[in-house]
């Protein structure tokens, strides 16, 4: 009885284990399902109806797909969408890569400087969005108003209202304000890189470009891929 006893308890505290590990999870899920689940399920059904506010739903099926796949309009946003996705990382990528590898020596002010650039993530999107609203002003925009004191412009350009510089402006919102994230999680993950790698990479003669290149790039491309 005693020998029997040792693993029947074994199996009961197992199961407390999961029972426990279940209960600390299941408000996080409700919540997840309740803010994230619920309404994506809930924007799909409403795409396959036609819906007006005060009256039922009525099932249309894919007709709203189809009628939105036609629309000559959907084109330009879906194009819009992609240029300004794809810009908008791929600048965000960059930069935040080139933070990270500036950041990663350990020297003085480092710290400060850390934090200092960490500002436009921490800094309301309300607050940002003003901000560059007023930075790109037609009238009364800092980058106006300087490109003019200093005699690069006559009249000021109209940052949001020309079509082959609205997407510009705001990709380049975009990454100021984004850009800190990528450079965090880059550096985060490249100082857990060992440095037995890199004092094998330079004692092989490996440069800088190379160190980054065959160490430091390939022990942080899970990092890369999921931001």
């Amino acid at each position: 009885m005693p020998r029997a006893a040792g693993p029947a308890w074994f199996r009961i505290n197992r199961i407390q284990e999961r029972l426990l590990g279940y209960v600390l999870i299941t408000p996080v899920a409700l919540l997840i399902v309740a803010l994230i689940a619920y309404p994506f399920l809930n924007a799909i059904w409403l795409s396959l109806t036609e819906k007006m506010v005060g009256y039922p739903a009525h099932f249309v099926g894919l007709k709203n797909y189809s009628a939105l796949y036609e629309s000559p309009r959907f084109r330009i946003v879906a194009w819009n969408s992609v240029v300004y996705t794809v810009g908008s990382i791929c600048t965000k990528l960059v930069i935040g890569m080139v933070m990270a590898v500036a950041l990663q020596k350990a020297v003085r002010g480092n710290q400060l400087l850390r934090g200092f650039l960490l500002l436009p993530w921490v800094i309301p999107t309300v607050v940002i969005a003003l901000t560059w609203r007023w930075l790109l002003d037609l009238y009364r925009g800092l980058f106006n108003v300087g490109l003019h004191d200093l005699g690069i412009i006559g009249a000021g350009i109209h940052w949001l209202g020309n079509p082959d510089l609205a997407m510009l402006s705001v990709i380049m919102a975009n990454v100021w304000r984004g850009f800190p994230f990528f450079g965090v999680s880059f550096l985060a993950a490249m100082q857990t890189v060992p440095q037995d790698l890199y004092d094998a990479a330079s004692v092989d003669g490996a440069s800088a470009w190379q160190q980054f290149w065959r160490v430091s790039l390939p022990s942080i491309k899970g990092v890369v891929a999921i931001v």
